[in-house]
């Protein structure tokens, strides 16, 4: 996937979430991942196991993309992640490629157990 189908790919794999509109529509991938992860954590792990799952499915498969622009994104993505106070609930739920990008956050320490 490229930083240019990501908006596009994201609101097909997910159509629970509803980006702000001029993000979504400007294709600002930075700004609609960044809300992602404040949707996601929004949600109860132990109510929307499913679709946690696809969320982070999709950040597991934007995390083997080969563009270099994706790369940078899911880095700071990864780093916001690291930021949320509920982060441990929702760790079974997290990709081994995505965690990594977790774990070498300044915060990414909260989840080396």
């Amino acid at each position: 996937m490229t930083i240019h189908d990501l908006v596009r790919s994201l609101r097909n794999t997910i159509p629970e979430y509803v980006p702000e509109p001029s993000d979504a529509e400007d294709n600002l991938p930075y700004a609609v991942l960044n809300e992602l992860i404040q949707f996601t954590f929004a949600l109860s792990p132990d109510h929307d196991p499913s679709l946690i799952k696809r969320i982070f499915s999709f950040l597991e498969e934007l995390s083997k993309s080969e563009d270099p622009n994706v790369a940078m994104l899911l880095r700071d993505i990864a780093w916001a992640a690291a930021e949320q106070p509920e982060l441990h609930r929702f760790k079974e739920f997290i990709g081994k490629r995505f965690l990594l990008l977790i774990r070498q956050s300044p915060l990414g320490g909260v989840l080396l157990a």
